[in-house]
């Protein structure tokens, strides 16, 4: 059986929602379904009132390159080796998100890092509000576990917050 491997096949660049132009050669992630997604939300948005809250990995500035990466049993793999059995995955692209939701009439906020959203929302003063009536070995693992969500060196930094709002409606907290 020949090994699984990914083939370059040249394109016309494709017309991002966020206007840049993308320099002759470039690899770059364009995800259809989520700028779909965007700009569903922001044609509703503009006419009924609500909001959307995204969180997920990936970057605050559009970016060209490959972020795919496979993970299996908790560690990185080749993404076509022993398909079925890892998790693929991809960076979001937070500003061509907010373009197309945007340009379909939403409001956009952010996106922050989750740790700082989680920080500015409360999360280490309820840990320890927690912390102070739990045993010595749940207090240390509430504290772990918000230290795993907001330090910068572990999801703190990786995880990205947004939200799309009707056009009158007011910030939500934390962004």
């Amino acid at each position: 059986m020949q090994d699984a491997a990914f083939c370059c096949v040249p394109c016309p660049a494709p017309e991002l929602p966020d206007g840049r132009a993308l320099d002759p050669d470039c690899v770059v992630e364009l995800c259809e379904p989520a700028l779909d997604i965007g700009r569903l939300l922001g044609r509703r948005l503009a006419h009924t009132p609500g909001a959307a809250l995204f969180l997920d990995y990936g970057h605050n500035s559009s970016l060209t390159g490959d972020s795919l990466q496979a993970l299996r049993h908790a560690r990185p793999a080749r993404p076509l080796d022993a398909a079925g059995e890892a998790d693929l995955t991809a960076h979001v692209d937070f500003t061509a998100f907010a373009a197309a939701a945007r340009q379909a009439g939403a409001t956009i906020w952010g996106a922050v890092t989750q740790g700082a959203f989680l920080c500015a929302l409360g999360l280490m003063e309820r840990t320890e509000q927690l912390a102070a009536h739990a045993s010595p070995q749940d207090a240390d693992a509430l504290r772990s576990g918000a230290d795993r969500l907001a330090a910068p060196e572990k999801m703190g930094h990786l995880f990205r917050v947004m939200a799309l709002t009707s056009p009158l409606l007011p910030c939500p907290p934390a962004l």
